[in-house]
């Protein structure tokens, strides 16, 4: 049943247990460049992401009336058609001919607008989640099909683990797990715009590209330490131009036990890498300027396949 901690918005779930519940983890990006602008007017990218244990709940019953309905508990997501999820159901239904229907509930765990990928791996997790419901017997592949109508990052978590992804984030490359790390993000309150944040980018398109190659190979080698000094994030210059703040934070984030620190897609949070051992101290040497209430250590998660 769904948790009771938080206020229920939408449509109430059903009494009854439900069918199926899955988790929906969150991503971090361990690298993203922005290539180019393309003529549809997205941008071309070259991004490794992480998924991590940072995860929403999502819950399913089924209904036989066709219906597609959703009820969300904690963060601000809505509770209605514009959810990602939602559209996910119905484009599962529309592709496969499906005559019954659904309710969803999400318990959000992943803060929107943060640069995580909440809302894209809640509508992966429904891609899934019906898949096995109602037993499809759809491929990874057929349901790329759809993620990739749904949203550039929703690919990625039809895979989970670490993938080097290219296109708009769309294109994705499962990679062997790597090494094991603890992660400290950072949730600073401020919910930005995707779509302002590549807007603003403009003349920092004009210069060399950098690849992934170093980062990627540092990470499969097991050099967690040689991996720390190749994140990367493009749209950090324009994020942090709008909010200042945020460059503050990731200056304080870099403990003495910290290997690295970036801002994940376009943010607003920001992350620490360190050593899994080393987790604990790095958080103890923060700066008491970073709340600790905003604070949240992860590790990072293996993939479905």
């Amino acid at each position: 049943m769904p948790s009771t901690q938080y206020p229920l918005r939408g449509t109430p779930p059903p009494p009854s247990a439900p069918d199926l519940e899955l988790d929906a983890p969150a991503k971090v990006n361990l690298f993203l460049e922005v290539i180019a602008k393309r003529p549809d007017g997205y941008h071309e990218i070259e991004t490794v992401m992480q998924a991590v244990d940072l995860c929403d709940r999502l819950s399913f019953w089924s209904r036989g009336d066709g219906e597609v309905t959703i009820s969300v508990s904690g963060g601000d997501a809505p509770a209605d058609d514009s959810n990602l999820a939602v559209r996910a159901a119905r484009a599962v239904m529309q592709g496969s001919g499906t005559h019954g229907g659904v309710h969803l509930h999400i318990e959000k765990r992943v803060p929107s607008g943060g640069g995580m990928g909440g809302g894209s791996s809640d509508a992966a997790a429904v891609l899934r989640g019906l898949n096995r419901l109602w037993s499809l017997g759809a491929s990874t592949a057929d349901l790329g099909k759809l993620g990739a109508a749904l949203g550039s990052d929703v690919n990625f978590f039809l895979h989970g683990g670490l993938a080097l992804c290219r296109g708009r984030g769309e294109v994705v490359e499962p990679l062997p797990a790597g090494p094991e790390m603890g992660l400290l993000l950072h949730f600073p309150r401020v919910h930005i715009a995707t779509a302002g944040i590549y807007g603003s980018l403009g003349r920092s398109l004009t210069g060399p590209r950098i690849s992934s190659t170093n980062l990627v190979a540092k990470l499969l080698r097991g050099d967690l330490a040689g991996a720390g000094d190749e994140l990367f994030n493009r749209l950090e210059e324009p994020v942090f131009a709008a909010h200042p703040g945020l460059a503050v934070a990731k200056e304080r984030l870099r403990g003495s036990r910290a290997l690295g620190a970036l801002l994940s897609g376009s943010g607003s949070t920001i992350y620490s890498m360190a050593a899994p051992g080393d987790l604990d101290e790095l958080i103890r040497e923060l700066p008491s300027s970073l709340r600790r209430e905003d604070l949240c250590p992860v590790r990072p998660v293996k993939g479905w396949e």
